[in-house]
Formats: C-alpha cells, sequence, structure tokens
C-alpha cells in the first residue's frame, strides 16, 4: 500500500467507522474526527472484543473493522496533536518524526483480540499517548526529578 492511496480512502474510511459506530449502538453514538469521540469509541471497541471472545468474528473481520476505527484514531490524533500519517511496514501509523510513531490501526487490532485483556481501550491508549509526548517534551532535569531510582540489595 502507498501513502498517496490510503490517504485519498481516509474519508471513506471515517465514513465507514461512522456508520459502524451508529449500528453498533444502535444510533446511540455518533463518532466524528473529535477528541470527544475517542471515548465514545471505547464501549464500540469493547462490543467487539465480546464478539471476538465468543467467537463470532474472525480475524479477517477483525482486522477489516480495526483498520477503520483505527483510521479515524489516527485522524483524531492528527488533528489534535498535529501529526501525519506515513506507511511503515506496509501499515498505515501516525507520527511526528522518527522517533514518534503510533499505530492506532494495530491498536485497535490488538484490543479487540486480546485474550487477556490487558489492552485497554482506545481511550487509554491515547492518554499514554499523550503522557509520552509530555515526557518527551520535558527537559533532561525535569525527566531527572521524575525518574525513581531503586537500590537492589543482594
Amino acid at each position: 500500500m502507498d501513502l498517496e492511496t490510503f490517504k485519498a480512502n481516509i474519508p471513506e474510511l471515517v465514513d465507514e467507522a461512522v456508520e459502524a459506530g451508529k449500528k453498533m449502538s444502535e444510533g446511540r453514538t455518533v463518532l466524528t474526527v473529535s477528541i470527544d469521540s475517542i471515548k465514545d469509541m471505547d464501549p464500540i471497541v469493547e462490543y467487539l472484543h465480546h464478539l471476538w471472545d465468543k467467537k463470532l468474528i474472525d480475524d479477517h473481520i477483525a482486522w477489516n473493522i480495526s483498520y477503520i476505527f483505527g483510521t479515524l484514531l489516527g485522524e483524531i490524533i492528527i488533528k489534535e496533536q498535529g501529526f501525519h500519517w506515513e506507511i511503515f511496514d506496509n501499515l498505515p501509523v501516525v507520527g511526528k518524526n522518527e522517533k514518534n510513531w503510533v499505530s492506532p490501526i494495530s491498536k485497535i487490532y490488538k484490543i479487540i483480540t486480546d485474550t487477556d485483556d490487558g489492552e485497554g481501550m482506545p481511550s487509554n491508549f491515547y492518554d499514554s499517548f499523550k503522557v509520552m509526548l509530555q515526557y518527551e517534551s520535558m527537559s533532561d532535569e525535569e525527566k531527572e526529578k521524575l525518574t525513581i531510582y531503586v537500590d537492589k540489595e543482594d
């Protein structure tokens, strides 16, 4: 997949996520490319996770639905944080520079298919992402103040 093809498909993918969100929430949730929609995505992704647990969706369906919801999540990150899309290992990712890349598509997929319930939700992913950005913007002095050292006794 090339970047230009993916970017050309983003409006359609976002529309698919909006429509799927409406159907899965029986019309109660209308997702948009806004920060508020991240928390609105949580119950939808949780519902998909339950379908996965009950073996009502397979890997192919889980990946395809992750692709549309992950694209929406990526668009929200771009809008809020000024990141941009790139292709890494044939997968769309969002980032600012070579150090700060995240894959919202992969994250949604991991949440849906997680067997340990340890992957969290889209809102947890975004909150962790914001903390990482705050930490990276700190000076070495500020980072040192946050660092906890543990002495190991033999």
